[in-house]
């Protein structure tokens, strides 16, 4: 969760480089959305991955998929 508050005129300032209009953003500002992973933990029993393991396992997919397609991509040139 964020610590910090990002003041309403900044957020009206860089809205628009993220595809957000003004009235989008007059409507949307100030609404809180609190989230709660407990039922998972709890009632579901999921144990979610350190960050650490996450952004491992994405990077050796990414390099992974990286490969075949330079491989697939040598093929047609052939």
């Amino acid at each position: 969760m964020p610590r910090y508050r990002i003041p309403h005129a900044i957020v009206r300032l860089i809205g628009p480089f993220f595809g957000l209009t003004q009235d989008y953003l007059s409507k949307h500002l100030g609404i809180r959305f609190v989230v709660d992973n407990q039922r998972s933990l709890n009632d579901l029993g999921i144990k979610y991955r350190s960050i650490t393991e996450t952004l491992t396992d994405h990077y050796r997919c990414w390099d992974m998929q990286r490969q075949l397609n330079s491989q697939a991509n040598e093929k047609l040139r052939s």
